[in-house]
């Protein structure tokens, strides 16, 4: 899932040791994703990536509605159309949040590295109250 964001970012895959996997390139594919995995996760990482550009929050969506096929009117089947197992359904939601979490450090970094860090440092999230 990580991996599939990440390049929906068009934000390329670092190593430890500096190297870049791609460069964030759509038309690169991470090896590490096999393909069924991929067709069956882009819609699902679509409209999530979507949602959050659109000034969503994560509180604000829900599995069902991130599934949609992006495309009104495709006549594709939805690979996760059918939420009967319970567990599957857990592991999608879990997905959301490490989707939008995703996107949440590819954004700091880029205000950190691109921009310098500029600007007044943003409120500490979530609040605790009493400090």
């Amino acid at each position: 899932i990580i991996y599939l964001t990440l390049q929906r970012l068009n934000h390329p895959v670092l190593f430890c040791d500096g190297r870049k996997l791609d460069d964030g390139n759509t038309t690169s594919k991470s090896p590490f994703v096999e393909n069924k995995y991929r067709e069956k996760y882009v819609n699902f990482i679509e409209n999530i990536v979507q949602a959050r550009a659109s000034g969503k929050s994560l509180s604000q969506l829900d599995v069902k509605g991130m599934m949609q096929l992006s495309d009104n009117d495709s006549t594709r089947v939805n690979p996760l159309d059918n939420l009967d197992n319970p567990v599957e359904k857990a592991i999608l939601s879990h997905s959301m949040r490490l989707i939008y979490l995703t996107m949440t450090v590819v954004d700091e970094e880029t205000r950190c590295f691109e921009e310098g860090g500029a600007g007044p440092a943003p409120p500490p999230r979530p609040y605790i109250p009493g400090t």
